[in-house]
């Protein structure tokens, strides 16, 4: 009789204790929701985050006839998104400079909005930056190191491999396959209202008259006022994506429609000089070595190996440095294995 006494006492004392674990759970997660919504509303105030979508507007719930939710890649729209911002923007343009000499000028059109808060305090929407180079000059190189070490969520499209444009304004709900508008889903999965979109190769967009021109289809969002209206199709609301930074990359200005020329801060980027491989071709080895899981400070070029990179790099093609400097690597690699 003790010991059953003993053990009821037992399940007593650990119901209890669940009991008070599972309180003290959910004050915690109260707390925790509660400290996010302040940090949201302060950001609101300060003008550092936006609702991207209609403040009262909820998606509708999963149906329990549903297999899917055709909201999943979108519900982050329902929060607040932040405005993100680089830390040290003067270092930042530094660290990138140094990496990517021959494109200063691109760096300093991608880094305008963020030195205008680094300096003011005030957050405008960046400008579209056109970026146009023989192949091989590094222009998309030059936003990714720019956009990726500043933090922001970065998405890069070639443009050249897009069969329709329809994927940029969402598609209608009666399609069967019918998706958000890739804009829409970005914001959503990057929890940020100013992630950066490079749209490579813009002057080999397909003019398709079936699924329209991606060029055409590009400037709802390169005007700001119109950009902050923007209609997703598939969501059949209102999107703010007027925070959300784009860069066009071209090897033939010729080929880029007249509109979309002139929403853009159009920037030449040149293949470098043969003073400019060096620092070009180190960035490199160390972009490489973090791909193999490598460390960078294993590898470096002596003069014999700078000689033939300038020789057989004379022209500035970066993609054919890069396959030449992955030779070396090689090499380098063979030679420790051989001592």
């Amino acid at each position: 009789m003790e010991n059953h006494n003993f053990g009821y006492l037992e399940d007593l004392e650990e119901m209890k204790w669940k009991q008070e674990a599972d309180r003290r759970q959910k004050e915690n997660e109260e707390r925790k929701k509660q400290e996010a919504e302040a940090l949201e509303i302060s950001a609101m105030i300060a003008g550092k985050a936006i609702i991207a979508i209609p403040k009262d507007y909820r998606f509708p719930e999963v149906s329990r006839h549903s297999k899917t939710d055709r909201y999943a890649s979108v519900r982050g729209l329902e929060k607040p998104l932040f405005l993100h911002h680089p830390h040290n923007v003067q270092g930042l343009i530094e660290t990138v400079s140094e990496q990517c000499p021959n494109g200063l000028e691109a760096i300093k059109a991608l880094s305008h909005a963020d030195t205008i808060y680094a300096e003011w305090g005030n957050v405008v929407p960046a400008r579209p930056v056109l970026l146009v180079g023989p192949p091989g000059s590094g222009k998309s190189t030059v936003a990714r190191e720019y956009f990726r070490s500043g933090g922001f969520h970065t998405k890069t499209i070639n443009v050249a491999s897009m069969t329709d444009s329809l994927s940029l304004a969402g598609t209608h709900q009666t399609y069967g396959d019918s998706k958000p508008s890739i804009v829409s889903e970005l914001l959503a999965k990057s929890k940020q209202a100013n992630p950066v979109f490079i749209m490579d190769e813009i002057d080999k967009a397909p003019k398709n008259p079936h699924h329209g021109n991606v060029q055409d289809a590009l400037l709802q969002f390169l005007e700001s006022a119109e950009a902050g209206e923007f209609h997703d199709i598939h969501l059949n609301i209102p999107v703010n994506v007027s925070y959300v930074r784009w860069v066009l990359t071209a090897n033939d200005i010729n080929q880029v429609s007249v509109p979309l020329k002139s929403r853009c801060q159009i920037v030449h980027v040149n293949r470098p000089d043969a003073d400019q491989i060096y620092p070009i071709a180190m960035n490199l080895i160390e972009k490489i070595a973090e791909e193999r899981g490598l460390i960078s400070g294993w590898y470096d070029l002596n003069e014999y190996e700078l000689d033939k990179l300038r020789f057989f790099c004379a022209n500035g093609d970066i993609r054919k440095m890069k396959r030449i400097v992955e030779i070396i690597m090689d090499s380098q690699a063979k030679l420790w294995t051989r001592q």
